[in-house]
């Protein structure tokens, strides 16, 4: 059998977790849409609207459920038949092997999704995993409506309490706040919680609820798995062959370790044969492994599969499989890889739902949720060489149109956050200001310079260039020089370049200057280092004490820390 590994299995089991990711994504944003009108009702007649619409809800949810899953025969036949495929075609060449050799007798069917016993059992995994489907499918439903009183209740809770507590506040300050403003961002508080909480789309026996995308890639991946198994055994049994062998791999569970190597039999029979070498081995009965058990032996995320033996011609050896170290680097890579998109998604999904109950201002604080995952997914993708699936981070009602709006919401949101430092005068001139910098790494810097200028630790007429280019300086003088007691400069704070730059270039009373890259490079080749202190942060220091100046480094990091002018 050629083995599938769990990422192989991941990619078989992927479109169908993709459909209950798109109707999850319908169910809420649906949902959130009823809370965009009534904004005038009071909170009773706000609630009791609210429930009202719930056969309405009860209807649409229904039709979104029924006309997404409307693929799911089709895909899960297409994924167990890619799966039979992919596990036979190493045991396919063995035994038609076998059969030019004389050994064994040819099969009824040539191919083997013709095969008779194989297609009987695609059909019965196939139903199973429908029938599951179907469960999680009614569980959605339920689950749907019971968010959806779950939002109406807690809104109402919540502006009640607002309400409540605004009323003293507007006796003490002589101020009336609007009723709609309350309940916004109530409501927005709501969805916030039932969003975090999600669809629930299986309930387990222990209580656990599951999303439904959570469990449809769970039990696809399992039913995927078995079908893998069950087509080698009933595909070695169309050709009348029953013994096997069980494959090795480092790290095998303690339920299938004392099997790896050994030789068995489908049909629980016991013998010994000779193989291709004229050497003669035993085999048992699969029935005495612990076949069948969820952490046993091609149980449950087992990695061990089973190698066809015909006897008289197969040559047992262990076929060559890629390290284990390079198959788990790749598909850790691959679950990152995963949780990123996951992340884009979550935040497309938010914002689509508060743009849907036409709360703005929360639509605008998901944007920029949105933009900062797809940012951090970016640089992952190129940081690894892995190659970007944009399919895998689309939202449904996550359109165009709310793509573009929650792109001007994050354009204006970057403008006003920045323009005031940059001196830029449009939202175009700021995103493409801020991009250029963060492209080039040093967005740290952008940020070390904005709490610099707030805190007055540097003039606000100290622009943004002259700042990366002290930081530049630094890097070139300093950054890899080593002091006068041999600790080598790895790196800088901001904190340090800000003390470089100083408050003032001349003397005022109450002001600090500042420090010339140069005079800083001379204390630390040529000044005193004094002992190490431990800071009120808890980390060390080491400070330099030169002629016109004192620089201050950790020694644990080679960090610079900080400099100051003799005397201040």
């Amino acid at each position: 059998m050629a083995r599938l590994t769990p990422n192989d299995i991941l990619g078989l089991s992927e479109p169908i977790e993709l459909v209950y990711s798109n109707i999850v994504d319908s169910l809420l944003v649906n949902m959130a849409r009823h809370f965009n009108s009534g904004h005038s009702l009071s909170t009773q007649e706000w609630e009791i609207r609210k429930l009202a619409e719930l056969g309405q809800l009860n209807r649409e949810s229904m039709e979104i459920i029924a006309n997404l899953t409307g693929q799911n025969p089709a895909l899960m036949q297409t994924a167990l038949e890619n799966a039979v495929y992919a596990a036979t075609k190493d045991i396919e060449p063995e035994l038609k092997k076998g059969v030019k050799a004389g050994a064994i007798d040819p099969p009824a069917a040539d191919n083997v999704i013709a095969s008779k016993s194989v297609s009987q059992a695609l059909k019965a995994y196939d139903a199973q995993a429908l029938d599951k489907l179907n469960l999680v499918n009614t569980t959605m439903l339920q689950s749907t409506l019971d968010q959806y009183r779950k939002v109406i209740v807690n809104t109402v809770n919540i502006e009640r309490q607002m309400q409540a507590s605004q009323a003293i506040l507007n006796a003490a300050a002589g101020k009336v706040v609007a009723g709609t403003e309350s309940r916004t961002a109530a409501l927005r508080q709501a969805l916030s919680q039932i969003h975090a909480e999600g669809i629930t789309g299986f309930i387990d026996r222990a209580g656990r609820r599951w999303s439904p995308e959570a469990y449809v890639n769970m039990d696809i991946r399992t039913t995927v798995h078995n079908t893998a198994i069950e087509a080698v055994k009933l595909r070695q049994q169309d050709y009348g062959v029953e013994i096997f062998r069980v494959s090795r791999h480092s790290g095998a569970r303690p339920l299938c370790y004392p099997y790896q190597g050994r030789y068995f039999s489908w049909n629980n029979k016991s013998g010994t044969f000779t193989d291709g070498e004229g050497k003669r081995h035993r085999y048992a009965p699969i029935s005495s492994t612990s076949y069948g058990k969820p952490a046993g032996l091609f149980g449950i995320n087992c990695g061990h599969h089973p190698i066809t033996v015909i006897p008289g011609v197969s040559i047992p050896r262990d076929m060559p499989e890629q390290s284990k170290e390079e198959n788990d680097r790749i598909y850790a890579g691959s679950q990152q890889q995963r949780k990123l998109e996951r992340d884009i998604r979550y935040a497309k999904q938010k914002a689509a739902m508060l743009d849907a109950a036409g709360d703005k201002e929360g639509f605008a604080n998901e944007a920029a949720k949105v933009k900062q995952r797809q940012a951090a997914y970016n640089a992952f993708c190129k940081e690894t060489g892995r190659t970007k699936r944009l399919d895998r981070t689309q939202v449904f009602d996550y359109n165009k149109d709310v793509s573009r709006r929650a792109t001007a919401a994050y354009n204006d949101r970057i403008h006003t956050q920045y323009k005031g430092y940059l001196g830029t005068k449009t939202a175009q001139q700021t995103v493409a200001k801020v991009k250029s910098i963060t492209d080039n790494g040093d967005k740290w810097l952008l940020d070390g310079y904005t709490k610099a200028v707030d805190k007055g630790d540097i003039s606000a007429l100290v622009g943004i260039d002259t700042y990366l280019s002290t930081a530049r300086e630094i890097e070139r003088n300093l950054v890899g020089t080593s002091a006068v007691n041999g600790l080598e400069i790895k790196g800088y704070t901001t904190h340090f370049v800000d003390r470089v730059i100083g408050q003032t270039s001349t003397s005022h009373a109450g002001m600090r200057t500042g420090v010339s890259v140069e005079d800083a490079l001379d204390t630390l080749l040529h000044g005193q280092p004094q002992p190490i202190t431990i800071r009120k942060n808890g980390k060390r220091s080491q400070k330099f004490k030169g002629q016109n100046n004192a620089v201050t480094v950790n020694p644990d990091t080679g960090l610079l820390i900080q400099t100051n002018p003799r005397g201040e």
